[in-house]
Formats: C-alpha cells, sequence, structure tokens
C-alpha cells in the first residue's frame, strides 16, 4: 500500500505577490490574517487517525503548519524535513522575475528557472535538488505513518518528478509545469 503524503504549498508571502525567486534562502513569514480552505481541511480529516505533520523549517512553511496544526486540533509534535526546502537561489534569490530575465533572456516566466544551472551565480543544480527531494522521500517513508507535509511550490514539483518519472531530461519537464497555488494540495502515494 506504502505511505501516504499530503503535501500543501505554504500561505503567500510578500515574495510571491512582488515575483521574486523565493528560493531557500529567503527566509520569510507568510503574510497576516490568511486561512487553511476548508477543502485542505476536510482532506485531511479523510486520513487515518494518527498521521505525522511536518514542514521544511523555513518561516512560511512552519507558519502555515502552525496555523494547520490550531485548525486540525493536531496536538502532536511537528517533524522538520529540510530536504523539502525550495532551490538555493544563491544571488538570484530575492530578484524580481524581470531582474533575472534580464540575465537570462531566454526566459518567458519564472517556471522556466528550471532549466537554467548557473552555479556561478550559486544557483542550486536541478540534479542536487531532486537528490535533496529524493533523500526526504526516503526519510517520510520511514515514518509508518501518514504524513502532512507543509513545503514550497518547487518541492512540490520535485515530489511530482521524482515519483512520475525516471530519467532526468522528464524530471525537468515536470518541474517546468504550472506552480502550484499557494494553498493547494496535493496527495502522493509512496
Amino acid at each position: 500500500m506504502g505511505t501516504t503524503l499530503i503535501v500543501l504549498r505554504h500561505l503567500r508571502t510578500s515574495d510571491g505577490l512582488e515575483e521574486r525567486f523565493c528560493s531557500k534562502e529567503r527566509d520569510i513569514s507568510i503574510l497576516p490574517n490568511q486561512v487553511i480552505s476548508s477543502e485542505v481541511v476536510e482532506k485531511i480529516r479523510r486520513l487515518e487517525k494518527n498521521y505525522a505533520l511536518a514542514h521544511t523549517g523555513l518561516k512560511r512553511s512552519r507558519e502555515t503548519a502552525t496555523l494547520l496544526a490550531r485548525v486540525m486540533r493536531f496536538l502532536g509534535k511537528m517533524l522538520v524535513f529540510p530536504e523539502f526546502q525550495e532551490r538555493q537561489g544563491g544571488k538570484l534569490a530575492g530578484l524580481r522575475f524581470k531582474e533575472i530575465q534580464q540575465l537570462f533572456p531566454q526566459l518567458q516566466e519564472p517556471r522556466e528557472l528550471w532549466n537554467v544551472e548557473s552555479p556561478i551565480s550559486g544557483l542550486e543544480s536541478v540534479a542536487d535538488f531532486l537528490s535533496r527531494i529524493e533523500r526526504g522521500l526516503v526519510r517520510i517513508r520511514a515514518i509508518g505513518l501518514p504524513v502532512v507535509l507543509v513545503a514550497h511550490a518547487g518541492s512540490i514539483k520535485g515530489i511530482q518528478a521524482i515519483l512520475g518519472a525516471d530519467e532526468f531530461q522528464t524530471r525537468k519537464q515536470i518541474l517546468c509545469i504550472q506552480t502550484p497555488e499557494h494553498g493547494e494540495c496535493f496527495r502522493f502515494q509512496l
């Protein structure tokens, strides 16, 4: 049967509104007065009674997980999976998309940044990012309970890539798909 993994993208941040590259090193808070949707709450309530609640360790993920715990009346200890933090951005971290586009004119949309390999700028390679996501999935499988993880858009696409394809180029294509919405929820069977 495998382990059930439900992944929720953290709630909105100012970086998202400003179209900034909110990478691993951008440890920013969510915007105030946001709520977890009733659809997400219902999806989680359909899980078995016992589940683990986890986040990536970054503020936006941790704060969203704290809101979720409150709504779900979750009393357990939250787990931390830094393997699911967003892609390391290096010198690109915090730049607006238009600024990144000036450096890489071939980019038409932010999600196409997955096609860029720029070690000079400190941008984490796609191979290293996917390897990190894969290590996180191995850790989650070992828990033996369903897991609800609050993570990031890139992390969600990374999970989809690892679980959906074996070939590296296909995984890169999956990373370039439509970016999940803030607060959007995905269910995976590991």
